[in-house]
């Protein structure tokens, strides 16, 4: 696909079968329609990894409904994400959802609806716990002038952080293989402008580690659960604005808070 970049095994990675290496796999594609524009693909025991070219419409529909305007190129690097994330997943366990258009929909659109909520933070980006790169790597690829750090401890999965970064030429990509509590302690303390967490139920602890990251002004963004959201609003540590549901997902929200001491 045009602007796309191009995959490749890391070293340290078991190979994995190329694509048309095998005869006889088939894709069967069944379109949801106009409600979402993506397309749902049927998984068969033969059946080897979708080609680049339907990740790519995936994305694209995506990127449509959320009302966002991507470039070719960072179109094209969600792709190269999104293909090596499928290949990879066969090795090691970087996410359970298996059909692409539910990993397009849970993980790629999810991350970046946030996109559609915040500017593009002035400073440091830090994603906690990014495991397969979500929502880190498609933020960075939308907000290609955002430094970003990827924290991310399990060695397996920090190494496909890596050759995400690698296989899609991104610059301004740091994954580091630490946790919060180590990383809040580094000189990236009082450095993000902007600090996401995933699919983690905060702890009166995570949340004193987050502000020790955090600069003068700067945000934190949660995905988690309604109920989940509506306990850690309750909290004072921040100044939480109301809860946004994520499209398309069942009691899924983004709560957006900002530090009331440091923002004053």
């Amino acid at each position: 696909a045009p602007g796309s970049c191009c995959g490749a095994e890391h070293q340290g990675m078991p190979l994995l079968p190329e694509r048309g290496a095998a005869q006889g796999h088939s894709l069967r594609a069944l379109h949801l329609g106009t409600q979402t524009g993506l397309s749902i693909f049927e998984a068969r025991p033969d059946t080897m990894s979708p080609p680049d070219s339907e990740l790519r419409r995936l994305l694209e529909a995506v990127v449509r409904n959320l009302g966002l305007t991507l470039s070719d190129p960072q179109v094209g690097q969600l792709t190269t994400h999104f293909s090596l994330l499928l290949r990879w997943n066969e090795k090691i366990n970087l996410t359970a959802i298996r059909r692409p258009e539910e990993i397009a929909a849970r993980h790629f659109e999810e991350s970046l609806f946030l996109a559609t909520l915040l500017p593009p933070p002035q400073g440091l980006l830090v994603d906690v716990g990014s495991g397969a790169g979500f929502p880190g790597l498609p933020l960075h690829i939308a907000w290609p002038a955002v430094e970003a750090v990827l924290l991310e401890p399990n060695h397996k999965k920090a190494t496909f952080l890596k050759e995400v970064i690698r296989a899609c030429g991104l610059k301004g990509a740091e994954v580091r293989t630490e946790r919060l509590e180590q990383t809040a302690r580094t000189e990236l303390a009082s450095r993000a402008a902007l600090v996401t967490l995933r699919a983690v139920k905060p702890s009166d602890k995570l949340l004193a580690d987050v502000k020790r990251l955090l600069a003068p002004g700067g945000r934190v963004a949660l995905f988690l659960g309604e109920a989940d959201a509506a306990a850690v609003s309750a909290q004072a540590s921040f100044q939480w604005q109301e809860m946004v549901a994520v499209p398309r997902s069942e009691r899924r929200v983004i709560l957006i808070g900002e530090d009331h001491l440091l923002s004053k």
